[in-house]
């Protein structure tokens, strides 16, 4: 993730979480927030679409269900109408040496198998491609990691770092393995570009999962308050509670309080338990960790050889 997609992030969850989350007035709060998480992974995909140049599909307006042998049909007819020699544009030959190249690309097997997996046909390109992948594991399980500290954002890290692993498995599996080829074939973007759009959207999917998360944190802190107070108008609770500090100075410590040591011993308990659960958590992030950094190590085993 980039410095300005991570401070945009911060901007916006802190934003959302002051003026709707702590906002008592706004009701379906979660639909709002998601809509909000919706609308930004809608920004940054249009941003990655605009910036992307056309690819050789794009190009020469074949779909990506086509054959090999329907491409080469549509080729032959192809260069039989845009020859220069038939063409009087002045542009007519830039036109037609471009027109050639895309085709080249997507008419074979071979490289039109590389330009899915990879979006170029080079191999030291291919290299370079794969090995740009990189950063945007490091940084997004850093981040990932970071928010699994956090109380108020729950689970929002732990599904991030799920999230990190299922992409690094499947682009390892595409890329390097060179599996499941067949990935939404009615789009027109290339299996690198969706795998690249869909790291592009990948900021919104973490503020999502922070928002949501935050949002059923305040609900149960709203909750908890609730109760308190209507125990505090409660006329029964407070006799109880100041015959429960009568008790307590006179000595006479009733099986009811004997329950309530009880139970706050099992609380305590419970607490150790959640503390060694953090220790578990931790292992799950390390094994994450590990599979990603196996597919950083396989990248360069791989583009090696």
């Amino acid at each position: 993730m980039a410095l300005h997609d991570l401070l945009f992030v911060i901007g916006i969850n802190f934003g959302v979480h002051r003026f709707i989350i702590q906002n008592p007035t706004i009701s379906h709060k979660k639909f709002t927030v998601l809509a909000i998480a919706f609308l930004y992974a809608a920004f940054l995909l249009g941003i990655y679409l605009s910036d992307k140049s056309p690819n050789a599909y794009q190009e020469t307006g074949i779909s990506r269900l086509m054959s090999t042998e329907e491409i080469n049909k549509i080729y032959k007819y192809e260069v039989r109408q845009k020859h220069p020699d038939k063409n009087p544009s002045p542009y007519a030959q830039q036109e037609f040496i471009k027109m050639q190249k895309n085709f080249e690309i997507i008419k074979n097997s071979d490289s039109r198998y590389k330009y899915e997996l990879y979006k170029t046909t080079d191999d030291k390109e291919i290299q370079h491609a794969v090995v740009q992948a990189i950063p945007f594991y490091l940084s997004n399980f850093l981040l990932a990691n970071g928010i699994t500290y956090s109380k108020q954002n729950g689970y929002a890290g732990r599904n991030a770092l799920i999230m990190i692993a299922f992409i690094a498995i499947y682009e390892y599996f595409t890329k390097i393995k060179q599996k499941f080829l067949i990935f939404m074939p009615f789009l027109p973007l290339t299996i690198c570009e969706q795998i690249e759009a869909l790291q592009a959207i990948f900021p919104s999917l973490i503020l999502g999962m922070m928002l949501a998360n935050s949002v059923d944190f305040v609900a149960e802190l709203e909750k908890t308050r609730a109760k308190f107070m209507a125990l505090a108008r409660d006329e029964k609770f407070k006799e109880s509670v100041i015959k429960l500090v009568q008790d307590i100075q006179t000595g006479q410590i009733s099986q009811e309080m004997k329950n309530f040591i009880k139970e706050a011993a099992d609380m305590q308990s419970a607490n150790e338990n959640s503390q060694k659960n953090t220790g578990r958590s931790l292992a799950v992030r390390m094994l994450i960790f590990m599979v990603i950094s196996g597919f950083i190590r396989s990248i360069f085993q791989e583009t090696n050889v």
